[in-house]
């Protein structure tokens, strides 16, 4: 008799090792979706960041940063969007020293231009009206000049 209940002791110890490793195993599981579920959140809260910076980047690039004084969009974005062809021409065998050659000429017409079209507006615009060319936001020129492609970003 001694033998039957140590062999029923021995079973119901077992079933309560079984019972608590079901247990634990249950909530391991429940642990692992969880952390898989995070690690899916924590991805796409990366992926959304990185797109967020790269949007802001690219919004920099065209108008300035919010803390900068030079808003010229137009200039900035022609410049953005006509430095695109130049890259692929760098990619190309082309010598590096004519990709560059190239990409000043166009920089110098495309200065030439604006500074003409920065006098004409000038010229146009009454001078009763205020000069707003030196307003902080509204671009890096001044009275005796239009505002330089290479003109330092005043945030820096």
């Amino acid at each position: 008799m001694a033998g039957e209940l140590a062999s029923g002791t021995a079973l119901l110890g077992g079933l309560v090792l079984l019972l608590a490793s079901l247990l634990l195993l249950r909530e391991s599981l429940r642990l692992r979706r969880q952390a898989v579920a995070a690690q899916r959140t924590l991805r796409r809260t990366r992926a959304a960041v990185a797109e967020i910076e790269r949007v802001q980047h690219a919004r920099d690039e065209v108008i300035g940063s919010p803390e900068s004084a030079d808003s010229d969009v137009v200039r900035r974005s022609y410049d953005v969007i006509s430095g695109v062809p130049f890259a692929l021409l760098e990619a190309t065998p082309m010598p590096k020293g004519t990709v560059r050659l190239l990409r000043d000429a166009h920089g110098a017409v495309a200065n030439s231009v604006y500074s003409t079209l920065w006098g004409a507006g000038r010229t146009i615009i009454p001078s009763g009206l205020p000069d707003l060319s030196s307003q902080p936001g509204t671009g890096t020129g001044t009275a005796d000049g239009p505002p330089s492609a290479d003109a330092p970003d005043r945030a820096e």
